[in-house]
């Protein structure tokens, strides 16, 4: 061995001396592992919105689900990263494409079992919530997660030092990950769906793969090996994909005429021979006859128990109005048959086209947030009406003091608020709600359509002058229309209720169970067996 004689006293010590680098072979692996690092870092943002695409029609979109889902994503990479630097040390490169197989099958795999169950039906409880995104999103999560130590090791054995070679792969896979969510959710899944979209992410990895076959030629050999494996995966998984099953598949009654995914959620439009139905991640969002409202006059919602027709006779005089969530339609449509001029408006654009497509929607509109439209314009309106959900939830924005103080500003004097809301009367969230409301509204009507049971639709009515019930309830009584009793707001305990603010809302906190329990009962009603 070569080397140099070092004088000690009597002794001579040899040192060897390193061998000279290839500085191109160097710089061929440090842009495989570049790539590979952002590889990694876009199909682990990937695979989380996946996840919240398939757990959204079960379990929504709500807050504690996101909650779930980022703290499953965290943990799996925590411990990855954990388990990576305890191995790193005795890793050789030819591992490094067996681990990115590994991951995109774990993907692939947990995906397919998910959906396969989804169909046969799982629990909407919380622990459900957190096995399945464990099992969907966590476990290729922690495979993923190992190869960033990996590569850092690999990076260093360069001669690159430690710190400069963590924070360099880090930074790419992060931008990695920028690239990652913003292709899936602004193009990959809504333009492919979800399967697609976790395929061609899978197809990701074994172009990072095959990345490792160019960067290391000694270990070619795994790299193509490893690349086959996930490529036969993908290739299974395309061309045999999980049953397009609708989510209500086990009503053989019920007919899937529509279906797509995107940022707003699951969207399905169902046809059960005399109705159609639209639902957004499992939760009826419009119904409506298949001939349409032509031949119902005004007055029909009313005597079928839905008190939002009571607005007309509450404020007779009252010809404009102003819907926020559009939906199917269905609230636009009908009152027009007072003569109201109506505005519609709606954040999702393709929720217009369905409902123009199949609830014979044709009415004014504008694509924009509700919120921002009150903050943008000043008009003042007869009629707000509030009919937005997201899934079974209301977004909390539109619940707080401040979003009703808005709405006062933007009601004629003797204008009426009406609101949609998902729940029981006694409810923690509906109790705040409530509250929130009544310190801008002094006066507010509360109705409950189904009798005080466990859940159900529930309608509130506010004014900043008195609301003339008796008035209304004589001019239905000549029609021989009668209503309900509204909910005696006296008997309700509003103590150690929060008002609901912009920057303080514990709103999703407290319907999390509740929701859950409507998502459940929506499910059995729907699933059922002729």
């Amino acid at each position: 061995m070569a080397g140099k004689n070092i004088q000690n006293g009597d002794s001579k010590q040899e040192v060897p001396q390193e061998e000279p680098r290839d500085s191109k072979k160097d710089l061929s692996l440090k842009i495989s592992l570049w790539i590979v690092a952002f590889t990694v870092g876009a199909v682990i943002l990937v695979l989380e919105l996946l996840a919240s695409g398939w757990l959204a029609p079960i379990y929504g979109r709500d807050l504690h689900v996101w909650g779930v889902i980022l703290g499953v994503t965290l943990f799996s990479l925590a411990l990855g990263y954990f388990l990576g630097s305890a191995t790193a040390k005795g890793i050789s490169f030819f591992f490094l494409p067996y681990l990115l197989a590994l991951g995109g099958l774990l993907a692939l795999g947990t995906g397919k079992i998910f959906l396969i169950y989804s169909q046969k039906g799982i629990s909407f409880s919380t622990p459900s919530l957190f096995f399945w995104t464990l099992i969907i999103l966590g476990l290729p999560l922690l495979a993923l997660a190992l190869v960033s130590p990996w590569i850092i090791e690999l990076y260093s054995r360069l001669g690159v030092g430690p710190g400069k070679a963590a924070g360099l792969i880090y930074g790419i896979s992060t931008l990695g990950s920028v690239l990652g969510a913003l292709g899936a959710g602004f193009w990959a899944i809504p333009m492919m769906g979800l399967w697609n979209s976790l395929c061609y992410s899978a197809w990701a990895l074994v172009f990072g793969i095959l990345n490792c076959a160019v960067g290391n030629r000694k270990n070619q050999f795994h790299s193509f090996i490893a690349a086959g494996i996930l490529g036969l995966g993908c290739l299974a998984a395309y061309l045999a994909p999980p049953s397009k099953k609708a989510t209500f598949s086990k009503n053989l009654n019920l007919k899937l005429l529509y279906r797509d995914d995107s940022w707003y959620g699951r969207r399905e439009v169902y046809d059960d021979g005399t109705r159609i139905h639209l639902v957004v991640d499992g939760i009826l969002q419009t119904g409506m006859p298949k001939e349409g409202l032509g031949k119902y006059p005004a007055g029909s919602f009313i005597r079928s128990g839905y008190v939002m027709e009571l607005l007309p006779y509450l404020y007779p005089q009252g010809r404009e109005a102003l819907v926020i969530g559009l939906g199917g339609g269905l609230l636009s449509t009908y009152f027009q048959k007072y003569g109201w001029d109506i505005l519609s408006l709606e954040v999702d654009p393709v929720m217009v086209a369905l409902a123009q497509k199949f609830f014979y929607f044709q009415g004014k509109y504008k694509i924009m947030d509700g919120r921002v439209y009150l903050q943008q314009h000043s008009r003042k309106w007869d009629f707000i009406l509030v009919d937005v959900f997201r899934g079974a939830a209301m977004p909390s924005h539109f619940t707080t003091l401040e979003f009703f103080q808005l709405l006062s500003k933007r009601l004629k004097p003797k204008g009426i608020l009406a609101m949609n809301l998902i729940g029981h009367p006694k409810g923690r969230d509906i109790r705040s709600i409530l509250k929130t409301a009544h310190v801008v509204f002094p006066h507010i009507l509360f109705y409950d359509a189904w009798g005080d049971q466990e859940f159900g639709n529930l309608t509130l009515f506010a004014r900043l002058v008195p609301l003339p019930l008796a008035r209304a309830e004589r001019a239905l009584s000549q029609r021989n229309i009668f209503i309900p009793n509204p909910y005696p707001l006296k008997k309700m305990d509003f103590t150690n209720l929060p008002i609901l603010r912009d920057y303080r809302n514990p709103l999703p906190l407290y319907r999390q169970e509740s929701l859950l329990k409507w998502r459940e009962e929506t499910f059995r009603l729907f699933n059922r067996s002729p």
